[in-house]
């Protein structure tokens, strides 16, 4: 009966998030946002490697400077705001021209909804974390603590940054961890500094742990090796030779 309450919860945190992100509109955009935008739009009309070279930027003289990941869910969400333009201008036979909310608001809003979405499913693994080693109540509890928390809507809803994505991933190690599913935790953490870096000074900790966890130490190279592979193949779309370009 208690099950109800997480999913109310979650639904009530979207719900305000998506308020708070219709009230950041009235004021002037966050600059990352702005540079998000200027990244995904050369991502879309020339390549994925571009957007981190300072040719063809429309907002500062800042190219990218995120890990791929970040550009990946960027141009994902853009190119689905795209879409749903399109959808909008045939059911309306409106013009770009004559649809400011298209042209400012949609491009946004489908910036920040990737990072609100993720908060929810963080909140979700938080929940289902304390209650299997505690309670149900202590699980909603502590997922209302973290999804309610004004500086987490703040930096996701209102501001529009990526830290929820490449925290989530950071999350799903650790419920990786605690299951002992050793290779798809370390793989989940990689994911995360894939999108982000700020969690890198954890991963001498994530090795210590995964090192005593681990019995046979030559499955945590092995463990190692796939999850380094992982990323050189998802970098294959911006490059032919991955280990070169991200060294670079």
């Amino acid at each position: 009966m208690k099950k109800k309450y997480i999913f109310l919860l979650l639904l009530i945190a979207f719900i305000f998030r998506i308020g708070v992100m219709l009230w950041s509109f009235n004021f002037r955009e966050n600059t990352d946002i702005l540079r998000y935008r200027d990244w995904a739009q050369i991502a879309h009309v020339y390549n994925l490697e571009d957007t981190y070279k300072k040719e063809h930027l429309s907002f500062g003289t800042l190219p990218n400077n995120h890990p791929p990941g970040s550009l990946y869910i960027i141009q994902g969400a853009y190119e689905t705001q795209i879409q749903i333009a399109k959808i909008y201008y045939k059911i309306t036979h409106q013009t770009p021209e004559n649809s400011q909310w298209i042209n400012g608001p949609l491009i946004n809003a489908s910036l920040r909804l990737p990072s609100i979405i993720a908060d929810l499913i963080i909140a979700g693994l938080i929940y289902l974390v304390v209650k299997s080693k505690s309670s149900e109540k202590r699980g909603i509890i502590a997922s209302s603590i973290f999804i309610f928390n004004p500086v987490i809507i703040y930096n996701s809803s209102f501001l529009g940054q990526m830290d929820a994505l490449n925290n989530l991933f950071f999350y799903i190690s650790l419920y990786f961890l605690i299951s002992g599913k050793f290779l798809k935790s370390l793989l989940s953490f990689f994911l995360s500094l894939y999108i982000k870096l700020s969690l890198l000074y954890l991963l001498p900790f994530i090795l210590l742990i995964l090192w005593l966890s681990i019995r046979q130490k030559i499955k945590l190279l092995i463990y190692g090796i796939m999850s380094v592979a992982a990323i050189l193949i998802l970098t294959l779309p911006i490059s032919p030779t991955p280990h070169i370009w991200l060294m670079d």
